[in-house]
């Protein structure tokens, strides 16, 4: 059977252009950027579902027997572009920037364009990635506005998961629907920290609510203690259908104490118990209907995922900090290329030399980190070498001390690199972690580390000092350590202790010796 299409499609483009008997009108864009395209409505009709109804005897006007139709809201390009394709079936849009195919894509829905709309959608997650990335914003305010864009609704919302700021930082975030908050807090791998979606989700709640009243009070800034009742259920009703998707058995008890309780009048009361309990009641089990945990968190009481993000970007010298002079832009959570395992947990494994001995020797690079009893501040360290019982040094550039204060705004956490590498890392028994020649010490000898001032930090062999006291000693509410396990290859400095020790030399021995008996000492003091 012989085909003819390419003249077919030859000749209804020539009566397009042409418009030869052309009896319709159609006035495209708003003044003064309007234009007039000739057509016919045989074409439209059969190939375009809009025109079928659009151009039908009720509706039509005519003027000397020809229908006068007019499109303001479609622009007089885009439009050009979609009556070529009525008439064709083609289009091309690799010669169409970004915004140009997103408006043609909305007049495709417009006209009831199945193919082409779904076409378009496709392209897009397809060739057009990168500049969707790159205005992120705008994609998301147009595909969220149309129920029909599943696909586009889709990325974003992955996207979103992968990178929470680009919806929960945005400069219209208190604006966003309510179904684009439910569609993203559903979601297992959202990378956010359950206690930061309930935050979100509060300061949402708290913009819709103060929108949605008429009150001289400033509901944004005054204390939730204070508000009046109608305020509360007000805010009640605005995210009840959010509280359920919280996880919030992931939220540290802390946390639930200091930043959920004050909106108990809020919470459903069997969940509110629920969580109660948990955290009251020893061993008490967790309901079996629970919603899993996010895939994307971490599995900390301490870090949350920005700080992973943070300490991940220092151990590849990414470090944006004004110390260093730096604009090496940090990782975001979403693209970290560290796993971060927890190996112990003080409160639930121990405080004693033995546990952590017993738990992170000999798992290769690890991150520490400690909260600081009375501040609740944060501090740790990086070693990218195997802890071992030993009593030897061990010798890396690439290990690093860090405070993130109290880990609410990680702009002001001080990073201390390692500044005599042959005694970056202390490995004994009879302590815990030990940075340096005491830049960083966990226990004296044979001590817990949660003992009153059981924990030591003076400058010594890093460049700078963690904490701005004039007491090197300090006590610690709870202590982790992270397995850090690379998701590309080998860990950043990662090497066996014995090929990197100097324990030889008599100097060596008797450095060792003395800082032992000096933490010793310290701990009978």
């Amino acid at each position: 059977m012989a085909d003819f299409t390419n003249i077919l499609l030859r000749d209804l483009t020539q009566l397009l252009d042409k418009g030869t008997d052309y009896n319709v009108v159609i006035q495209a864009g708003e003044e003064p950027n309007t234009k007039s395209f000739r057509a016919h409505s045989g074409i439209l009709k059969a190939r375009c579902p809009y025109f079928q109804t659009a151009l039908s005897e009720t509706w039509v006007k005519q003027e000397d027997g020809i229908i006068m139709f007019s499109k303001p809201n479609v622009s007089a390009e885009v439009f050009e572009v979609v009556l070529r394709y009525i008439y064709t079936g083609r289009i091309a849009l690799d010669k169409h920037d970004g915004v140009d195919i997103l408006n043609i894509l909305m007049a495709a829905d417009e006209l009831i364009l199945h193919d082409l709309f779904g076409y378009i959608q496709q392209h897009l997650v397809t060739y057009k990635v990168q500049w969707m990335e790159e205005n992120f914003d705008l994609v998301r305010r147009t595909v969220f506005q149309n129920d029909r864009l599943k696909r586009l609704q889709e990325y974003c919302v992955t996207r979103i998961c992968k990178n929470p700021s680009l919806l929960f930082d945005s400069d219209d975030y208190l604006s966003v629907n309510l179904n684009v908050l439910l569609r993203v807090i559903q979601r297992d791998d959202l990378h956010l920290d359950e206690i930061d979606v309930w935050n979100y989700l509060i300061k949402w709640g708290i913009a819709k609510t103060a929108a949605s009243i008429s009150s001289s009070t400033d509901l944004t800034s005054l204390d939730i203690s204070k508000w009046q009742p109608e305020h509360l259920n007000t805010l009640q009703t605005t995210i009840q259908q959010c509280i359920p998707l919280v996880r919030m058995f992931q939220i540290s008890s802390n946390d639930f104490h200091s930043k959920v309780m004050p909106y108990k009048d809020i919470i459903p009361n069997t969940l509110f118990e629920d969580v109660m309990k948990y955290h009251m009641v020893p061993d008490c089990p967790r309901p079996i209907s629970l919603m899993p945990s996010r895939r994307g968190g971490i599995e900390s009481n301490l870090l949350r995922a920005r700080h992973a993000a943070l300490i991940s970007s220092w151990m590849d010298r990414n470090d944006l900090n004004p110390f260093y002079n730096t604009t090496s832009i940090p990782y975001e959570y979403s693209n970290i290329p560290y796993e971060f395992k927890l190996l112990v947990r003080g409160t639930r494994d121990g405080f004693s030399p033995q546990s952590f001995h017993n738990r992170c020797d000999f798992q290769g690079a690890t991150v520490l980190v400690m909260k600081i009893h009375g501040s609740g501040h944060l501090i740790g360290g990086y070693n990218p070498l195997n802890w071992d019982s030993t009593n030897k040094w061990g010798n890396t550039k690439d290990s690093f001390l860090f405070s993130l204060g109290d880990g609410e705004d990680i702009k002001s956490a001080i990073l201390s690199r390692v500044q005599e590498p042959s005694r970056a890392v202390l490995c004994s028994q009879a302590i815990g972690a030990c940075f340096g020649s005491g830049d960083l010490v966990m226990g004296g000898t044979h001590s817990n580390f949660n003992v009153e001032l059981g924990c030591s930090c003076k400058r010594q062999s890093y460049e700078r000092p963690l904490m701005n006291t004039n007491h090197d000693r300090f006590s610690i509410d709870e202590y982790e350590v992270f397995k850090i396990i690379s998701k590309l290859g080998p860990v950043v400095g990662t090497r066996q202790n014995s090929a990197s020790s100097s324990t030889s030399s008599g100097r060596t021995s008797r450095r060792f010796s003395l800082l032992l008996s000096q933490l010793h000492q310290a701990s009978l003091n």
